[in-house]
């Protein structure tokens, strides 16, 4: 009995020491050496002459649920879609109160989510840092969920289904471009408001401003497709319906607008910031025609960059702070 006592008791202590064994090296791995790395970043920061991002100089991030009867749930049956609204630092100081920013309204790509501008591209810190370093303007960010519940990988295009079922682009349009301007002190003209977007969100971004002219001032579109009868996924929204596919098709109807000389008025004004990586085809290919289609068509700030990258995060992110800054400078001087 007092063998087997003491066996207990040996085991006992080995599983307390093992368990106090584990928790160490938990704790060096998910506490002590992130804590070093960051201590070392910050370090590196300020060693560089850079002054990072603290939480007091970031604007606020809420996540919105809004009800919308245009598109359906992507999962489940909660008929709100997310939205993701990202205010600058100072937004909600009081000497600020009478100020109105320009509005971005950011779409991703498929497979995608909103949070993937902030999780990936942290596009919230980095237009701090540039708008601390002088070059751009505070914007807020809009972030809507565009997953479409007919495709598996929800690509919606940022489009109106042909069943119109789901439609996309008029709920931005026609939803929350008008909450945004009434819930939020935003720029409430089409000077103050931009598209930007990352693969299927750059084709979206693109098509959207050049179809809603009056409503935005430009788009960032980057590593986009811009021949929806060609590429893309548009077959499914669209139902493979050609007339639907060609008029969400820059490609297409930028041209045809041009020959039969019915182009918008509006669209000389526009600004459009086209990127892709220099190999990443077809997206740089069509960036290259659509630029072209474009400048002959009389948009007169058409810029195209096939950087060196590919499609990923580090070129998208390059690329849109580079346009951002050109688009909303500082001096407040365009845009």
């Amino acid at each position: 009995m007092r063998y087997n006592k003491q066996v207990s008791g040996n085991l006992a202590r080995k599983a307390r020491m093992n368990s106090l064994h584990r928790y160490a090296r938990y704790a060096a791995r998910r506490i002590l050496f992130p804590a070093v790395v960051a201590a070392l970043f910050f370090v590196s920061l300020g060693a560089a002459g850079i002054s990072p991002v603290r939480a007091a100089d970031v604007g606020k991030t809420e996540n919105l649920y809004l009800p919308t009867a245009l598109v359906r749930p992507f999962r489940g049956s909660d008929p709100r879609r997310l939205v993701v609204v990202c205010t600058p630092a100072g937004y909600g100081d009081p000497a600020n109160s009478a100020r109105r920013y320009p509005v971005v309204f950011l779409l991703h790509g498929s497979p995608g989510h909103p949070f993937n501008f902030l999780h990936y591209g942290h596009f919230p810190e980095r237009m701090e840092d540039a708008v601390r370093a002088g070059q751009m303007q505070p914007v807020i960010f809009v972030i809507p969920d565009g997953n479409y519940v007919g495709q598996k990988n929800g690509d919606s295009e940022w489009a109106d289904s042909a069943d119109r079922k789901d439609r996309f682009e008029t709920w931005i349009v026609k939803e929350l471009v008008p909450y945004m301007d009434t819930h939020y002190r935003t720029r409430a003209e089409a000077a103050g408001r931009f598209l930007g977007g990352v693969s299927e969100g750059g084709f979206g971004s693109v098509n959207l401003a050049l179809r809603n002219p009056r409503v935005f001032g430009g788009a960032v579109g980057l590593s986009g497709y811009y021949d929806m009868r060609h590429f893309g996924w548009g077959h499914f929204i669209f139902n493979d319906s050609d007339a639907l596919m060609s008029l969400n098709s820059p490609l297409y109807y930028v041209p045809e607008r041009t020959a039969s000389g019915r182009i918008p008025p509006e669209w000389k004004n526009l600004h459009l910031f086209l990127g892709a990586g220099a190999a990443e085809n077809p997206y740089a290919d069509h960036t290259r025609r659509l630029g072209d289609a474009l400048r002959a068509a009389g948009v007169r700030d058409v810029t195209v960059d096939t950087a060196k990258g590919k499609h990923d995060w580090n070129l998208w992110t390059t690329l849109f702070f580079q346009a951002i800054s050109a688009f909303l400078p500082a001096s407040g001087t365009r845009g």
